[in-house]
Parts: C-alpha cells; sequence; structure tokens
C-alpha cells in the first residue's frame, strides 16, 4: 500500500526543533517522537496536508514553510513517502498536547521515529540545529 503523507520541521530562531510524540497504541514507533505530519486526504495538496496536520497535532499555525526533503519508508505491506517542509511557527502551544521542542543536544536521546534522524543530522549539519 502506498502512503503519502507531509510533515512540518519547525523551527524558530533558537534552533529547537517542535517535535511530537507518537501515540501508545500506533503500530510503527509506538511512544517515539517525530515531525508534526500525517496522510494526505485525497482532495489535499501536500501544502494543504502540512498545514492541516501541524493544526491537529499541536495547534500551531504555520507562520512561513517550503519545501525541504522527503523521507520514505518500505516495510512488508507498506511504502510511505513523507514530504517533509521547513517553517516557523508561533510557539505558543495548548498544555495537553505531546508538542515539545527540542535542541540538537537534546534530540539525541530521544528515540526518533522512522528515518528523521538523518534529516535532523542534516540540519544540524546545515547549521540550523
Amino acid at each position: 500500500m502506498l502512503i503519502i503523507t507531509a510533515g512540518a520541521i519547525i523551527i524558530n530562531n533558537d534552533k529547537k526543533i517542535l517535535l511530537v510524540k507518537r501515540p501508545s497504541d500506533k503500530k510503527l514507533f509506538p511512544n517515539a517522537w517525530s515531525f508534526p505530519g500525517g496522510k494526505r486526504e485525497e482532495w489535499e495538496t501536500l501544502d494543504e496536508t502540512v498545514v492541516r496536520e501541524v493544526k491537529e497535532e499541536t495547534w500551531l499555525d504555520l507562520v512561513s514553510f517550503e519545501k525541504y526533503s522527503f523521507t520514505e519508508y518500505i516495510s512488508e505491506k507498506t511504502y510511505s513517502i513523507n514530504h517533509l517542509y521547513i517553517g516557523k511557527a508561533e510557539w505558543i502551544l495548548i498544555p495537553e498536547t505531546e508538542a515539545k521542542r527540542y535542541s540538537y543536544d537534546e534530540i539525541k536521546w530521544l528515540e526518533i521515529a522512522f528515518s528523521q534522524m538523518e534529516i535532523i543530522e542534516k540540519l544540524h549539519n546545515e547549521w540550523l540545529l
């Protein structure tokens, strides 16, 4: 099954990145941290998907964003392509969300979902984190 997703790499001037904790009932990477994002609905563009998913998972509105990269995840039954955008948002988080901002040094101690640690390393090497 092919799954198309869109996610946001949200970094503001303090060079901390926003990650969300995946629910414990997820089949893949339960309780791991990832970029906010999710599946594209049939009627949506990828831009619309990333805006909607960030809002659903963090209550944040993206201030600005642009396409950055993509990752692939392959399992026995699934091929997933995750389009990643890099952007900024206002840091007003609703307390009940599982979203937190982390520095690069803090991220190294977290369990990161999918292959997103590779993207985090790339961001660090580009001096964005």
